[in-house]
């Protein structure tokens, strides 16, 4: 009897997880998104669909498509709004570019605008830290590109962070091997706090770890010029916020460059 009892249980949950599995995405919704279909109720829909099936890795570009079709009243409106803040995860999706570039045109309540700063701040922090976990050549390299970003921040008045942009701008001038813009960008970043008191803008670890990468950079490419004046600068921003937090990291790296300012100054190098 408890045999029996057993195995009609063990059925009836095997059924279940058989119609649980049944995926919501249909081939027929496959095979029109793949075409490129822009209808906003079938986008919704096959978003809908795919967050049934938990298929999160391929909602960023179909939420990406649907926000994009729809006028720029709608957009980034109500659960639009919220599809953005919790689907959107590129830098180069053309709704992440396009609420920055729109943002005088775009009315949010105060606790709106934080949360699209902060989801922009997070986006930009987790991609550029994942790129340290890439395989083969490309680990540890800028591989993506910032500059629609960067020209979106240049002329928009969002509240992203000095710290933010110029972060995003060293990594852009570090993609293009521009070793006197990355400087020119880093002595902006640390500037930027000449008015404030305490730590930078900017996550300890996954910012940290960028900001050292790109520091050693121009402590490997830089010549005595250069390195003088990244010297100077961290210098300067060591003697006024001390060596806590981030600027723990960027004392650290003073020293190198002071080390290699004096190897340069005796041809060593």
């Amino acid at each position: 009897m408890k045999i029996t009892v057993w195995c009609v249980l063990w059925c009836m949950l095997a059924t279940g997880q058989r119609v649980n599995a049944q995926s919501k995405v249909t081939e027929q919704q496959k095979s029109e998104y793949a075409k490129g279909n822009q209808d906003s109720k079938f986008l919704k829909g096959y978003i809908d669909a795919l967050k049934a099936d938990g298929r999160t890795d391929e909602l960023n570009d179909a939420v990406d498509r649907y926000l994009m079709v729809l006028p720029l009243n709608e957009r980034y409106s109500g659960e639009n709004l919220h599809y953005f803040i919790e689907d959107i995860n590129s830098l180069n999706a053309k709704s992440f570019t396009g609420i920055i570039e729109h943002w005088k045109d775009i009315p949010l309540a105060a606790n709106q605008v934080e949360e699209v700063v902060k989801k922009i701040n997070d986006v930009c922090k987790t991609t550029f830290f994942q790129t340290f976990f890439q395989e083969g050549d490309a680990k540890g390299m800028p591989t993506v590109d910032c500059s629609s970003l960067l020209a979106a921040l240049k002329g928009s008045k969002i509240p992203v962070p000095e710290t933010r942009r110029r972060l995003i701008e060293m990594w852009q001038r570090w993609r293009e091997k521009k070793v006197d813009s990355m400087i020119h960008a880093f002595e902006q970043l640390v500037t930027s706090n000449e008015d404030k008191e305490g730590a930078l803008q900017l996550d300890p670890m996954l910012d940290g770890v960028v900001l050292g990468n790109m520091l050693n950079y121009i402590l490997e490419e830089c010549n005595f010029e250069q390195c003088s004046r990244m010297f100077e600068v961290m210098e300067h921003a060591i003697e006024k916020n001390g060596r806590t937090g981030l600027w723990d990291l960027i004392g650290k790296s003073r020293d190198n460059f002071e080390g290699k300012k004096m190897m340069l100054e005796l041809g060593e190098e």
